[in-house]
C-alpha cells in the first residue's frame, strides 16, 4: 500500500492511559491488492515515529437498521449489506487493529451489573510481536466502537503426571 493513501486528515492521535501515544490512520475500505503489506507500511511507520504505536483501521460505514413501519417498506429501495451492520463493521475493525495476528477466539461476558466485556483470544504464535501492545489495542477499540474489550492469549494446558 502506498503510503499517500493514508493523508494526514485521515489520522486520529491516541494517548491511553499509562502506554505509549499511538496514531491510527483510517485507509480505504476497499483498496485491493494495494493494502497487501499493511505490516510492513505499519513498521515502517513505527520506525518513522519511534515513540509511537502506529494502527491502520479501514474507514467503514455503519448503515441504520431497517424501519418496521410500512410507510419505509415502500421507500427502501434496497436491502442493508452485511457488512454495513454494526455488528460487522464492529467485527472488521477489530480485525482491522490486530491486524497481522490472527483472532482465535471471542467471548462476551456480561457481569451482574449489567456491563458486557469482549474477550479476545490472539494466537499464540504472534505473543512475542504483539504483548506490549495489548493496552493500546483496547484503548483504541474502545475509543472507535464505545465497546470495551480484553486481549489475551490462550493459556497453555500442559500438565505434569
Amino acid at each position: 500500500m502506498d503510503a499517500r493513501l493514508l493523508s494526514s486528515s485521515s489520522q486520529f492521535p491516541f494517548l491511553p492511559d499509562g502506554t505509549r501515544p499511538s496514531n491510527g490512520m483510517h485507509r480505504p475500505q476497499n483498496c485491493g491488492l494495494l493494502c497487501t503489506n499493511l505490516s510492513s507500511l505499519t513498521r515502517e511507520l513505527e520506525k518513522k515515529f519511534s515513540d509511537r504505536h502506529v494502527l491502520i483501521v479501514a474507514s467503514r460505514r455503519i448503515l441504520p437498521r431497517p424501519k418496521r413501519s410500512n410507510r419505509s417498506r415502500s421507500s427502501q429501495t434496497q436491502k442493508r449489506p452485511q457488512s454495513r451492520t454494526l455488528t460487522a463493521v464492529h467485527d472488521a475493525i477489530l480485525t482491522d487493529l490486530v491486524y497481522p495476528v490472527e483472532i482465535v477466539g471471542k467471548r462476551l461476558r456480561t457481569r451482574e451489573d449489567g456491563s458486557k466485556i469482549l474477550k479476545v483470544v490472539l494466537d499464540e504464535k504472534e505473543r512475542g510481536g504483539v504483548d506490549y501492545r495489548l493496552d493500546t489495542y483496547s484503548e483504541v477499540y474502545k475509543r472507535l466502537t464505545g465497546k470495551g474489550v480484553n486481549f489475551e492469549f490462550p493459556q497453555s494446558q500442559q500438565t505434569d503426571y
